[in-house]
């Protein structure tokens, strides 16, 4: 069971559940090669919304809208710390070892290996890191905001 709060985001023990569930549903099913979030094919989106109403009690078309704008954050957040695996790698091989089961083929795999590591992508991506680091850090730890504002609320 997962409960929502007044904005409609899932808070509650339930939600804590949910959220360690959606990380590894759209690690299996979305690959990081897609180019954006928003162009996943419909038959994706079917499968997963499927799989998360059989292990929760989720039936409104806007909780799907809440899951699926979480999924997206999910799925970049992934996609964004597998590029810095691949920056930090020294040779093909540990490049190569790090390719996600749902890249279906290889050459598509160091396709997108080889965009990630160009020099523009490198120099753009050093230009967000910088101005990420002068940002004050988010430190809610996995219960993240609203979890914590609906417990201090509670208590």
């Amino acid at each position: 069971m997962v409960t929502f709060n007044d904005i409609g985001e899932h808070v509650g023990p339930g939600s804590v559940t949910l959220s360690s569930f959606l990380g590894p549903l759209v690690r299996e099913h979305v690959p990081v090669t897609l180019a954006d979030w928003r162009k996943l094919d419909a038959a994706t989106k079917a499968t997963m919304w499927e799989e998360i109403q059989g292990r929760f009690n989720l039936q409104e078309e806007w909780q799907k809208a809440v899951i699926f704008k979480q999924l997206g954050n999910v799925w970049r957040a992934g996609k964004s710390r597998l590029v810095s695996q691949v920056r930090v790698a020294k040779t093909a091989a540990e490049r190569i070892a790090l390719n996600p089961s749902n890249i279906p083929s290889l050459q598509l795999w160091n396709t997108w290996v080889k965009s990630k590591t160009t020099k523009s992508f490198t120099e753009t991506s050093n230009k967000y890191r910088a101005m990420r680091r002068n940002q004050i850090p988010h430190t809610t730890s996995r219960k993240g905001m609203l979890r914590l504002a609906d417990d201090m609320v509670k208590e």
